[in-house]
């Protein structure tokens, strides 16, 4: 059974987006970035309280710190989107956009693109995830074959998919 699809950039920002979300390295990352940038205003704003003895500059400085510290999560995500779409749009990742086809079969998953043709066995598939309007198929070493609902064509529905790679992993699991 083949499934045809197009990979693009957006795509490609998608599975970042989502995997960058999803792992414990980037939800530590985020909490850490947030923690110490709110934990520096705050600061700066006890230091200045403590300076400074004024209740008006006290509460200035603490309200500024706060409102400072509720929009630390947006310009993380910023940053991040930043980086995302550098790595992106390196010319090296770029190669690997346009017409995707992605075979399952008992051999496992062939995964035919512009840059490369892959195969991978069942068993290095370690989950299938739905995610606004993509599904990913998570391999063990970290890549993952993106479809995008609006790019996909093949035999079944989109929505059967996860069902359909599910059924194949059972069948091919490792005792």
């Amino acid at each position: 059974m083949t499934l045809t699809y197009h990979f693009g950039e957006d795509g490609l920002l998608c599975w970042y987006r989502y995997y960058y979300k999803s792992s414990a390295s980037g939800k530590a990352a985020r909490i850490r970035y947030i923690a110490w940038f709110c934990a520096s205003f705050l600061g700066g704003a006890a230091l200045a309280a403590f300076y400074y003895p004024w209740w008006v500059i006290t509460l200035a400085a603490f309200a500024f710190g706060v409102l400072v510290s509720l929009l630390a999560p947006v310009a993380f995500d910023q940053h991040v989107e930043q980086q995302l779409r550098r790595s992106a749009s390196d010319p090296t990742v770029r190669g690997s956009f346009g017409e995707h086809r992605l075979t399952l079969s008992d051999e496992g998953l062939r995964e035919v693109t512009p840059a490369i043709e892959s195969l991978a066995k069942w068993q290095s598939v370690t989950d299938v995830v739905v995610d606004n309007g993509h599904i990913y198929v998570r391999l063990a070493s970290g890549q993952a074959a993106v479809i995008n609902r609006l790019s996909y064509s093949g035999a079944i529905a989109f929505e059967q998919i996860p069902q359909v790679i599910h059924e194949y992993r059972q069948k091919h699991a490792v005792s």
